[in-house]
C-alpha cells in the first residue's frame, strides 16, 4: 500500500477522532470548572466553522494531486491543527465565564487554584490606571506565568474581578 494512502487514512481517522472528542472534552472541562457563577460574553465567529469544513478538504485535495510525501504530511498536519484550533476555540468560547473552580475567558481555561495573583488590582486606583487597558486583566498563574485576559468591556471585567475575589479572597491583596 502507498504511504500517501496510509497518511490520508490516518489523517481522516485523526480528524474523526477530533470531532468525536468535542463533546467529551466539553463535558470534562465543565465538570472540572464546576457550576457557573458569572457568564461572560461568548465569542461568535462563523469563520471558525468554515475552517472546520475546509480543513478536511486539504486531505481530500491529496487524492486529486500528489504533492509528494513531505508536503502531503504537512497538509494533513495543517488540516488536523486547524480542526484542533477551531474545536478548542468553540469549546472555550462557548464556556466563557467565571465558574466555582475556574475562569474561562479569552479562549483560555484557568483553574482558580492555579491563579496566584491579580496584580493590576493593586494599582488600579493609582496614576498608572491611564496606561492600563480598561478591558484587560493581568493574571499570574503557577503553570502559565503572567497572562493578560481581555474582556468585552470594562463592566464585564469588573464583574469578573468581583466574583473572582469573592471565590478566592486572597487575590485581593
Amino acid at each position: 500500500m502507498n504511504m500517501n494512502v496510509i497518511l490520508r487514512a490516518v489523517a481522516y481517522a485523526a480528524y474523526a477522532a477530533l470531532l468525536v472528542s468535542w463533546p467529551l472534552r466539553l463535558k470534562k472541562l465543565r465538570r472540572k470548572a464546576g457550576a457557573p457563577v458569572l457568564p461572560l460574553k461568548r465569542k461568535q465567529n462563523a469563520l471558525m466553522y468554515a475552517v472546520l469544513v475546509c480543513a478536511p478538504l486539504l486531505i481530500v485535495l491529496q487524492t486529486v494531486r500528489d504533492f509528494g510525501l513531505p508536503v502531503n504530511a504537512v497538509l494533513c498536519g495543517c488540516a488536523l491543527f486547524g480542526a484542533e484550533v477551531v474545536i478548542r476555540d468553540r469549546i472555550l468560547g462557548g464556556m466563557a465565564g467565571v465558574y466555582e473552580h475556574a475562569l474561562v475567558a479569552d479562549g483560555r481555561f484557568f483553574l482558580l487554584s492555579d491563579i496566584t495573583a491579580l496584580p493590576t488590582l493593586s494599582y488600579e486606583d493609582g496614576s498608572e490606571q491611564e496606561s492600563l487597558y480598561a478591558r484587560s486583566l493581568k493574571v499570574v498563574t503557577r503553570t502559565s506565568g503572567v497572562v493578560f485576559i481581555g474582556f468585552a468591556d470594562e463592566n464585564e471585567r469588573n464583574a469578573a474581578v468581583d466574583v473572582l475575589v469573592k471565590l478566592k479572597p486572597e487575590l485581593k491583596s
